[in-house]
């Protein structure tokens, strides 16, 4: 953390040097400063509830000072959490080593400051989760991932759990060499199931795709994660028309087979829905050769599938998968 330069450009397509990163920081670099033998949040009016707290921070660069940036807490005389007002906006500068949290966050009673305190700096800026995943007890859980997707009114969620891969630049770091699948990394922690509760600002249907239910117009809902497999869910403000897939009674060996796919009622403007079609032979086998994923834009939609000759005569079952939903559908031709 001593040399704290970055590849950036101002506006005018300079190089920004070390003394211009200074100032949009508002520090400088003094030595002979006395570290303390703890971490102490201070009050400000930038962040109040730092004030008193002790936190459980590594510090950076122990010659880093505060010039026009007003620290939110110290060790000693060096500050690790800088706030400077530049321009129209704010700079923080974190004086602090991050290197140790990809071994802190799986540890089951790791105590590190920093998740809080980065989520402390962001909602100084007005940025909150739009979706939190906590623990039976209500606290944030550890080692988890959230990604959303819009599609079009629609919004999807896909969370799990985040092992670590890599132990490069652990040290003396305790680790696990009997372990084969991560190296010598403990992702124990991670590697059970997990009683969450999501919670969202707002409340909105919400479906659980791969638990194929409805949870009903919510924003709050209690799931079991599973350490190896996602929860993916649909929230959507308007609840999502089913759909209706149909084929002919009868097909001919060796001709085509036209599968018709239709929304009961149109989508919202820039919505799709993926469709996992797969067949089950007469004789109750899955057929591999003809499953597929269809994207809907818009419906009626066709789909032709040439069958073989070959194929064995009777009755056959579509399952027509709707991955908005997680509902299925079922038709059958001979």
């Amino acid at each position: 953390m001593a040399d704290y330069r970055v590849a950036t450009m101002n506006e005018h397509g300079r190089d920004l040097g070390r003394g211009q990163l200074d100032d949009v920081f508002g520090i400088t670099q003094v030595k002979g400063q006395a570290k303390g033998p703890g971490v102490t949040g201070l009050k400000t009016q930038e962040s109040p509830h730092f004030e008193g707290q002790k936190l459980n921070l590594v510090l950076g660069d122990e010659t880093v000072s505060a010039t026009t940036g007003k620290p939110l807490a110290r060790s000693g005389q060096v500050p690790l959490i800088i706030v400077n007002n530049f321009g129209r906006g704010k700079a923080v500068f974190l004086n602090v080593e991050t290197s140790r949290y990809p071994y802190d966050h799986l540890q089951p009673n790791s105590h590190t400051s920093l998740p809080d305190v980065l989520e402390a700096l962001l909602r100084m800026a007005g940025i909150k989760p739009p979706v939190r995943v906590l623990d039976a007890a209500g606290n944030r859980l550890p080692g988890t991932e959230v990604v959303r997707f819009a599609n079009g009114a629609y919004e999807h969620v896909a969370v799990f759990r985040n092992p670590q891969f890599d132990d490069g630049g652990w040290g003396d770091l305790p680790t696990m060499p009997e372990r084969e699948w991560a190296g010598s990394i403990d992702n124990s922690l991670l590697e059970r199931d997990a009683r969450i509760t999501l919670t969202w600002r707002t409340p909105m249907l919400t479906y659980d795709i791969r638990g194929k239910r409805e949870l009903g117009k919510a924003a709050k809902v209690q799931m079991l994660l599973d350490p190896w497999s996602p929860l993916v869910m649909t929230r959507t403000p308007q609840p999502i028309p089913p759909l209706r897939a149909e084929t002919p009674a009868e097909v001919q060996a060796g001709s085509p087979l036209m599968v018709t796919l239709q929304n009961k009622a149109p989508l919202p403007d820039g919505t799709f829905r993926v469709v996992r079609l797969e067949f089950v032979t007469p004789e109750g086998q899955t057929y591999d050769l003809y499953a597929r994923n269809i994207r809907l834009e818009s419906t009626p939609h066709q789909e032709r599938f040439d069958l073989a000759y070959n194929d064995p005569a009777g009755r056959w079952q579509l399952n027509a998968h709707d991955l908005l939903t997680g509902r299925l559908v079922q038709t059958a031709f001979t």
